[in-house]
């Protein structure tokens, strides 16, 4: 297989990436982020001995590039890279984005994290090039990042953080003024709410994505709302966790039951993967191909794998910081 073909491809060239990615990765590899990685490597040209390639010398380069106590050398890393691979772009070149961006969000933010800055300057300096050249980063896109999260944060304060950045990104990309983004967004989030799903981070991951989509808020929460229902009557434990997925589902315009079958079909290929994924992972996965397996390839698949890995990454990172620091407390109170 030399080029990537979509649509009906899009499980077996997961299944085809994860052995070759995950199968074979190291020790002292996050076999985790390769997981949500792949998402966006199954749209990526070339086989998959090629992509890989290409995948571990981005990942090599960008670590040869970047000083040893740099967040760049963090589990975000490895996203970056298969969206580098995925938009034929090279880690000098993405670090002189990022370089280049610095300033701009320190102007606007006193302490700017770098892991989350990062995934935000890959995806203003990505999304909107659409195959093409990626055009150099400007100030006006950060300004328009900005504006965004600035007006999610008036909506929502306490729950609004840096690690809200690369997803609103994606909506600063969009043709809309960050003001009317801001509006789907907080529109999204009451009517998921008025529909019983609680308030918090993950409620608030979803109203994003779902602000990214065509359609009334009304209709957006229906849909969700008929997926989220229907794997739960199938007898999945569905939690907030869920949240994302089921946004990006509703990327796929059909109905609820047929798309369910499909996720739960290609959970069952993604479980007998080796090594085997967590339950909750391999749910999260099957939804992403699912998505991929019915959108096909283009801008708007493009757009559902981004948000998805992003989210997925970011979810991760989270995870692996309160893990640490909950290591950190205990080794206080210890001593």
């Amino acid at each position: 297989m030399n080029e990537h073909s979509g649509g009906s491809d899009a499980l077996r060239r997961f299944c085809a990436m994860y052995d070759e990615l995950v199968g074979r990765s190291k020790w002292y590899e996050s076999r985790d982020a390769f997981r949500f990685a792949v998402m966006a490597l199954v749209q990526a040209s070339g086989s998959v001995s090629e992509v890989s390639a290409r995948l571990h010398a981005t990942v090599k380069d960008m670590r040869a590039r970047t000083k040893w106590y740099s967040g760049m050398r963090g589990t975000q890393s490895t996203l970056i890279a298969a969206n580098l691979v995925l938009a034929d772009q090279t880690a000098s070149a993405f670090l002189e984005q990022l370089e280049r961006a610095k300033p701009w969000f320190r102007a606007r933010w006193r302490f700017a994290s770098e892991t989350y800055q990062s995934l935000a300057v890959m995806v203003l300096w990505l999304h909107g090039e659409r195959g093409r050249a990626a055009q150099p980063l400007r100030e006006d896109d950060v300004a328009r990042m900005e504006s965004v999260w600035q007006a999610m944060k008036k909506d929502h304060p306490w729950i609004t953080s840096q690690a809200d950045w690369p997803v609103s990104a994606l909506l600063a990309s969009g043709a809309q003024r960050p003001a009317e983004m801001a509006a789907r967004v907080e529109a999204n989030f009451l009517e998921l709410h008025r529909r019983g799903y609680r308030r918090g981070d993950a409620l608030q991951s979803a109203a994003m994505i779902l602000a990214l989509q065509e359609g009334e808020p009304s209709q957006l929460g229906a849909r969700f709302q008929s997926l989220y229902g229907t794997f739960k009557s199938a007898g999945l434990h569905m939690c907030s966790a869920d949240y994302s997925e089921i946004a990006t589902l509703c990327f796929v315009p059909s109905e609820g039951t047929p798309l369910v079958d499909r996720v739960r079909s290609h959970r069952e290929v993604i479980r007998a993967l080796k090594p085997k994924p967590a339950k909750q992972a391999s749910f999260h996965l099957a939804c992403a191909t699912a998505t991929l397996e019915a959108l096909g390839s283009g801008p708007k698949a493009t757009l559902a794998a981004r948000a998805a890995s992003i989210c997925q990454i970011i979810m991760l990172i989270q995870a692996q910081q309160a893990a640490a620091a909950g290591g950190s407390a205990a080794a206080i109170s210890a001593t």
